[in-house]
């Protein structure tokens, strides 16, 4: 007779589910506590970012650009060699005809296919290095990228920061300024020399002693 209860096969399948449960669950937390731990070590304020895996995950090093190129090479031989392979295939399946045919056509794909490689992966390079350009301009302008996470990200903070830096200038440079007009200002005027010719504010006459030789008026 056959029996509807709990054979052994079911109770044995509920306890696997209910292990995976509390694995999952476990991993779950440790995930979790892994992350926090991890963003205070490593992406914290005070976080140790001169060691390799500070360096890391500051991503203070692209290896996207490595990791491309070894693309670019790996699909630029995958098109010559398929290339190649097919015309050899057609030229012993097809003979003489269809080696001439597949020796045109494959060639034309050759040329086209590597020019189409080029521009998609120069255009993904382009991305790149304007990101590598911005990080060392913002370790030139503003300082050590490894030393801290604050400061300007893009071309149009790096510029700001870069004239404010240039506005306040080295310490002293105010002082340095201003000494020329404090020295100008307690020069006193020079007189006018005594032979030196000079009109006469009463009759116009026009002399180079102390006094008009018209009028007699003193000089002023």
């Amino acid at each position: 007779m056959y029996s509807y209860g709990y054979s052994p096969y079911a109770a044995q399948m509920a306890g696997q589910a209910m292990a995976v449960g509390i694995v999952l669950l476990l991993a779950t937390i440790a995930v979790v506590v892994l992350t926090i731990v991890g963003y205070v070590k490593f992406l914290g304020k005070n976080s140790d970012r001169k060691s390799g895996l500070g360096k890391f995950f500051h991503f203070d090093h692209f290896y996207i650009e490595q990791v491309l190129r070894f693309l670019y090479l790996f699909s630029a031989i995958s098109i010559t060699v398929t290339c190649v392979a097919s015309v050899l295939i057609a030229a012993f399946a097809g003979g003489a005809a269809a080696f001439f045919v597949s020796l045109i056509g494959f060639a034309v794909f050759f040329f086209v296919g590597q020019f189409f490689c080029r521009i998609m992966f120069e255009n993904a390079l382009i991305g790149i290095r304007q990101a590598v350009d911005v990080r060392a301009l913002r370790s030139k302008i503003v300082g050590d990228v490894a030393a801290t996470d604050a400061g300007p990200e893009s071309i149009d903070e790096i510029k700001s920061s870069f004239k404010r830096k240039r506005k306040v200038g080295p310490a002293g440079s105010a002082g340095v300024a201003a000494s020329p007009a404090a020295g100008a200002s307690s020069v006193k005027p020079v007189s006018p020399s005594a032979h030196e010719a000079w009109r006469c504010p009463e009759c116009g006459n026009v002399g180079t002693g102390k006094f008009c030789g018209r009028c007699g008026s003193p000089r002023a």
